[in-house]
């Protein structure tokens, strides 16, 4: 029915903008209406929705994988529903995510804070300029809630996998005990801990080690937006609906485009 597809705000893309608007809103009550009445949300997804198996394992299973569109033409090329998405240029090329999670599904989990020395710039606002320090608690937030830190606010670190030598990192440390480059172990969005949850509560699996962060995790061991803001904006009572590629999760099975009939649109960017 129409009333299934009323809603006050429509979230356009399910990455790191999308994820934090609707985990944000869904928290939010209406100004108009009955008392303390939740915001009607849905997000809409391009992509689908990968689970651990659904991504590629092989070289070879890459290539079904690719959506690409080149500079000067509007025509996209590979598989539609493809999970990466390639921005092809004369100057610069751009990987993107195609599927419910954005980025967080193909990138390597890394979570640094930017150096204060970032906000010097003009183009920052005075009072960021003045005060870059004011960023750390709105770091911690986020590296809590996306799985970067723990509840105590440690990071999470390859160090926590017990068991397993990053040999790389270790190289990199041996570097810095010589002198040679400054190194240090970053935090990660990935499950390292032994039975691991997301920041959402979502029971994980453990990371193997296998390295396949960037190109989707077959373990489950990923704390990518499907596994924490997302799910926290679905765990709020009015529910959330994400639309992804003519699947509607949280919704009636309704198989045709729809018009937001009121309100605004929160726009996010994969």
């Amino acid at each position: 029915s129409n009333a299934e597809l009323d809603f006050d705000i429509l979230i356009i893309g399910s990455g790191y903008g999308g994820a934090a608007a609707a985990e944000y809103l869904s928290r939010c009550v209406a100004a108009e209406g009955p008392p303390n009445q939740p915001l009607r949300i849905a997000v809409l997804e391009r992509g689908q929705e990968y689970l651990p198996g659904a991504f590629p394992r092989r070289m070879a299973d890459l290539p079904g994988h690719v959506r690409f569109a080149t500079s000067g033409s509007a025509e996209v090329k590979g598989y539609r529903k493809a999970l990466f998405d390639f921005r092809l240029g004369p100057d610069m090329c751009v990987a993107l995510a195609n599927g419910l999670g954005g980025g967080s599904l193909i990138n390597a989990g890394v979570m640094e804070p930017a150096l204060p020395s970032v906000f010097e710039g003009e183009r920052w606002p005075q009072t960021l300029r003045r005060d870059p320090g004011q960023m750390q608690a709105w770091y911690e937030q986020a590296g809590r809630a996306l799985g970067s830190l723990d509840a105590e606010g440690q990071p999470n670190t390859i160090a926590r996998l017990a068991g397993h030598s990053p040999r790389r990192a270790d190289f990199l440390a041996q570097l810095a005990e010589d002198g040679a480059v400054p190194s240090r172990q970053v935090p990660i969005t990935v499950a390292l801990d032994a039975a691991p949850r997301s920041a959402a509560g979502l029971p994980l699996e453990r990371c193997i080690a296998c390295g396949d962060c960037a190109t989707g995790c077959n373990q489950g061991a990923k704390e990518s937006l499907d596994t924490n803001l997302l799910r926290q904006a679905q765990a709020q009572p009015v529910g959330l609906p994400l639309l992804t590629h003519g699947v509607e999760h949280g919704l009636p099975s309704v198989q045709r485009a729809f018009t937001p009939t009121h309100g605004t649109a929160a726009v996010g960017h994969r």
